[in-house]
């Protein structure tokens, strides 16, 4: 027995010696042996083991956009053991998630709970670029994409009524006095929760007891990732594998609970679409069924379906993003709304000059330039990460070159990004009217198209007209359900200023969260405050 211990410890401290000496001898070199192109500048004077993760861990994406500002808006830092690039302007995200999106296309999933919970990275949001993803993705786009989401109008016309309603509730219960920011949270989120519900299985009215249900096992899950170790696990790998072996041994039994209890009811909502499966006949309504029956395409003539429960995880996923995403935009638009008097007036003739219809988004474009100054000012994720499938080089402003290598995360900070004097005038201003002036800078595509002039010299790169804000991602990877979020919040806005003068709220103050639903660059919530809803 003694000599079979001393054998394996022989062979595992061989093992990481050889491991040692290959990361130094081949560290910042190419296969062949030649130099690689230098990181990125990174912040100096970090401690030598945990490198950056204190300064992140406490101070997040505003860590980031303060490094931006000493060395640049490309910039690469070494969290534990792992070194991240960070990309502070949008011209930087159109090259790496636009131009650069096959390289950039992969997703980070890390450990036990995220494995669990993605059935080994089966989702739509952490599925490689190959078929099964395009199927997945193709499949919600003819459900919720631009030129279908119409469809739903009636939906948030509905929701926003609902909400309504319980406002006029919470209002008459409280003998008209403000209703503070914690209840309005909770309509907020079961109405969040419940349009998510309606166009991804069909469920409508859902009983507020299962709404509540799954809210806490989002919560629960996020729990898991918030703690500490899992978050040290991220950047430090003896960490990670040690906290995912007992994660799955002890914490995941938790995050298996949750998983158990969230396929058995969305397994309940799908058993009809999966016994009608194959039926031509069925009319595809919702994300479940669209999911259930992938039509074939020019690409994909005959598309191998999904099995029920690559199906279910994916429900599952997109349910609690939306609703955890959608849930903190509508809170913080409302808290946003109530402290703008004027504008609200302003909304108020807009929404009245809609005659012999019900309006939409699309009817208002003050609605509409107050949501996308609202995300571009306060978006739920401040920061969000893709991570490169090869080695590979990225310019920065100058057009000198620093190396991205096969599995570094790259890091859009939307803090730095959506601050920025280059595409916003006076940014840190909340100014809504910046979306209806006509001719704008696009944060998000940069025209790359050359001109010449009469001396045949070649002119800058031009911006094209507005693009808006990057709250929703860019490129191949980019939110499908923005027009969704956009029309619901519209809708909302609309019924709200229609039915009630605001007063009171605050959007500026937020919180901070180390986690987000399978995502460790986290979420920041407004906190809020009490809002009197006076009855036009």
């Amino acid at each position: 027995m003694g000599s079979a211990v001393s054998i394996l410890s022989a062979t595992a401290f061989s093992w990481l010696i050889s491991q040692l000496m290959t990361g130094v001898l081949w560290d910042g070199k190419n296969q062949d042996g030649t130099p690689k192109n230098p990181w990125a500048p990174s912040p100096s004077n970090q401690p030598y083991i945990w490198n950056a993760y204190d300064e992140v861990a406490e101070r997040q994406y505003r860590a980031f956009t303060d490094w931006a500002k000493e060395l640049g808006a490309l910039i690469s830092v070494k969290i534990g053991q792992k070194r991240m690039v960070v990309l502070n302007s949008g011209s930087l995200v159109q090259e790496s998630f636009v131009r650069l999106e096959q390289n950039n296309s992969a997703r980070s999933i890390r450990d036990g709970v995220e494995v669990l919970m993605t059935d080994s990275g089966k989702t739509v949001f952490a599925a490689p670029f190959e078929i099964y993803w395009v199927r997945i993705r193709r499949a919600i786009a003819i459900i919720i994409g631009a030129a279908y989401i119409a469809k739903f109008d009636g939906l948030f016309s509905a929701q926003a009524a609902k909400l309504s309603q319980g406002i006029q509730f919470e209002k008459s219960s409280k003998n008209g006095k403000p209703i503070d920011a914690e209840h309005l949270r909770q309509l907020v989120n079961l109405i969040a929760m419940d349009t998510s519900l309606a166009i991804v299985v069909g469920q409508t009215n859902t009983d507020p007891a299962t709404m509540l249900l799954i809210s806490e096992k989002c919560r629960e899950i996020e729990a898991i990732q918030a703690n500490k170790w899992y978050q040290y696990g991220h950047f430090i790998n003896i960490i990670q594998s040690t906290y995912s072996f007992l994660a799955l041994m002890r914490k995941s039994l938790t995050a298996i609970a949750q998983r158990n209890d969230l396929l058995e009811v969305f397994l309940e909502w799908t058993s009809p679409f999966i016994a009608n499966r194959g039926d031509q006949t069925v009319e595809v309504r919702t994300i479940a069924e669209s999911l259930l029956t992938i039509l074939p395409s020019k690409n994909d003539p005959e598309p191998a379906q999904l099995t029920a429960d690559q199906v279910i995880v994916n429900l599952i996923h997109i349910t609690l993003h939306s609703y955890k995403n959608l849930s903190s935009a509508l809170f913080t638009l409302i808290q946003r709304l109530a402290s703008l008097p004027e504008l609200q007036e302003r909304i108020y003739a807009e929404v009245l000059s809609v005659k012999d219809k019900e309006g939409t988004l699309d009817d208002w474009p003050l609605i509409g330039a107050l949501i996308n100054e609202s995300m571009r000012f306060e978006p739920p994720m401040r920061m969000y990460s893709h991570t490169s499938r090869v080695e590979h080089d990225i310019l920065d402003g100058e057009d000198k070159p620093f190396r991205i290598d096969d599995g570094t995360e790259i890091i859009a900070n939307l803090d730095a990004i959506h601050f920025d004097e280059q595409y916003y005038a006076e940014p840190h201003t909340f100014n809504p009217d910046r979306f209806l002036v006509k001719e704008k800078k696009s944060v998000s595509i940069l025209d790359k198209r050359t001109e010449r002039n009469d001396d045949n010299k070649k002119s800058k790169n031009k911006f094209m007209p507005a693009r808006d804000h990057l709250a929703f991602g860019a490129g191949r990877r980019k939110c499908q359900g923005a027009k969704a979020s956009e029309r619901m919040l519209a809708a909302t806005v609309a019924r709200l200023v229609k039915s009630y003068k605001l007063e009171g709220g605050d959007a500026n103050v937020k919180v901070d969260y180390h986690s987000n639903i399978w995502s460790w660059t986290g979420r920041t919530e407004t906190k809020g405050d009490e809002i009197k809803f006076i009855s036009r």
